[in-house]
């Protein structure tokens, strides 16, 4: 029997999705461009620490959801004390107390990238177990990521505002505290969900580590597939601020470009709900990542002061975004929707939280140092060959990428299909 959830609950659930998607875009896209810009840190440098610190982060998202599997009864407990965790070395990150950078952004991105990934594992996983319908499942993951669009949306639009009457420091010392408040917010509205929903399947503590899952194929080729999707999408992550600074020449406009791309994925995310509704969900991603690619690749040919050309691109790839935000878990949330898999959902959700961070690292340490081996420096007078190079990695690589994985994607589904006709013949 399909339950009834109400938008209260809904909401409540979703809420915890401001400050974790707030704190997360200033941690993956503004720290390594503060660190450079602020305390001149190589580029190079700032991509290996990353891909160093990704590495480790990803490795201890499996053990994470292991252990959220086991100590579910737990959640009202670790949950509100990470969160807290997360506040406070995200407001250290950005106003640090040594003259020790690289020290000081490492150990600042682990603790926060920690705290983190037990917050986005847990909310997922709850969102998963919360119903077993499939309709639902993609409304729970809707409002989540909607949730999480309203925390990007501020955390953008913050920083470019506030420099307007303040320095840099000064902006990000607001954007610490201003974290700290949405965590004292949305802390007793997302806990004022039932024990029923947030602790549900609680007989998973009894898991050990001998009764860890062999993953299924079908799953493992939707990881290979996600892995990437987020790879393609991580590289412009990576080089945004440096694209819209150094090659257009349009910094005033960041926020506006930024509003504009993740206000239209937050519009994209119900027009991809409803065409999942009518086809199916891989054939929807699928839809999403070709009109990711036919728009994002004229990127590649802008150049400096092309503020309409860009801003409509922003527009409509933010719109295929939407797609990447909800689609994806709900995929997994049904291909484990199962009494032998369901049990182990935070394990799988720490496997898809592992590869979209070593996505990220692996952005960050290949393109990094590959900008500065071709001579570019952020916010400095750069060579046309460096900009050149900074436009061909921001706007035509991850095309290619992406390009791979719609090909695995159809792959994948063309073999669902066959699966699905030859178990009807032999039905029959």
């Amino acid at each position: 029997m399909r339950q009834q959830i109400s938008a209260k609950e809904l909401v409540s659930y979703g809420s915890l999705a401001i400050p974790l998607s707030f704190a997360g875009i200033s941690i993956y896209v503004n720290a390594p461009d503060y660190y450079a810009t602020q305390y001149g840190m190589s580029l190079g440098v700032l991509g290996l620490a990353l891909l160093a610190l990704r590495f480790i982060d990803g490795i201890q998202d499996p053990i994470i959801g292991y252990l959220s599997d086991r100590n579910i009864h737990k959640r009202k407990l670790f949950m509100p004390l990470s969160l807290i965790i997360l506040g406070i070395s995200f407001f250290m990150l950005f106003s640090p107390v040594t003259s020790h950078y690289l020290i000081w952004f490492v150990l600042m991105i682990f603790i926060s990238t920690t705290a983190f990934s037990i917050l986005t594992i847990n909310l997922n996983s709850i969102g998963a177990m919360w119903s077993r319908n499939s309709d639902q499942k993609t409304t729970i993951a809707a409002y989540r990521e909607i949730c999480g669009i309203i925390g990007l949306l501020i955390a953008i639009t913050m920083p470019s505002i506030l420099q307007i009457h303040m320095s840099k420091v000064s902006a990000f010392f607001i954007m610490g505290l201003t974290l700290l408040v949405f965590i004292s917010l949305t802390l007793p509205v997302f806990f004022s969900l039932s024990d029923k929903i947030i602790l549900k399947n609680s007989s998973s503590k009894k898991l050990n580590v001998t009764s860890l899952p062999k993953i299924p194929d079908k799953i493992k080729r939707f990881y290979i597939i996600y892995a990437l999707s987020m790879l393609a999408s991580s590289i412009p992550a990576v080089l945004v601020l440096f694209f819209i600074r150094d090659r257009l020449d349009l910094e005033n406009y960041t926020g506006l470009f930024l509003l504009t791309y993740f206000a239209s994925g937050a519009i994209g995310i119900p027009l991809w709900k409803k065409l999942s509704i009518k086809k199916s969900k891989n054939i929807v991603w699928l839809y999403s990542m070709l009109l990711a690619i036919i728009v994002f690749f004229w990127a590649t040919f802008l150049s400096e002061g092309n503020l309409w050309q860009y801003l409509v691109i922003c527009l409509l790839s933010g719109i295929a975004f939407g797609a990447d935000l909800v689609l994806p878990h709900s995929i997994l949330a049904d291909y484990t929707d199962n009494k032998k898999d369901s049990k182990h959902s935070s394990f799988y959700y720490g496997i898809l939280a592992f590869l979209a961070k070593l996505s990220f690292a692996l952005a960050a340490a290949i393109s990094l140092p590959l900008l500065e081996s071709q001579g570019f420096a952020p916010a400095k007078a750069n060579s046309d060959h460096a900009l050149l190079v900074l436009s061909i990695t921001y706007g035509a690589i991850p095309c290619v990428i992406k390009i791979f994985s719609i090909l695995l994607l159809r792959r994948m589904t063309n073999a669902k299909k066959t699966d699905y006709h030859r178990s009807f013949n032999n039905a029959k």
